[in-house]
């Protein structure tokens, strides 16, 4: 496995103090299809099944997002909702208002453990993107 990185400069909103970071690299986001051709070379079900397995998957998420529940989907992970409210002075008042303080509704992801361990960075193989390697050399930078 391979994963490119790159550095940007963060600036501390703080103490204002400049600092470096390594981040992952954009790549290109893999879609739906993609998935399911990747599923069907991997498996018995042919392509077509795939799509509509993944479709109905998709739809049954949402539609238990919406009920409030927890997908849980073994060893990939979790998904649930999270909600971000204006606040209430008190708790009358928050129930009074209910409903109406809520402006805005995110959907969470929770990574199994299996995934975790999966994506620990000695397990990566990090190492620099392209991009990251030419502003090297533009910089001059040699290493050692």
């Amino acid at each position: 496995m391979s994963y490119p990185y790159v550095t940007r400069a963060i600036k501390n909103p703080q103490t204002k103090e400049l600092g470096y970071y390594v981040q992952a690299a954009p790549q290109r986001s893999v879609d739906l299809d993609t998935l399911a051709n990747r599923v069907e070379k991997r498996s018995t079900v042919s392509l077509p099944d795939v799509k509509a397995v993944l479709a109905a998957l998709e739809f049954e998420i949402i539609e238990a997002l919406k009920d409030g529940r927890t997908v849980r989907l073994g060893d990939l992970g979790s998904f649930y909702t999270r909600l971000k409210s204006d606040r209430a002075a008190t708790q009358e008042e928050c129930w009074e208002l209910g409903a109406s303080l809520v402006k805005h509704v995110t959907m969470c992801f929770q990574r199994s453990r299996k995934i975790s361990d999966e994506l620990r960075p000695a397990r990566l193989g990090l190492y620099a993107s392209d991009a990251e390697e030419e502003r090297k050399v533009a910089a001059g930078f040699k290493k050692g």
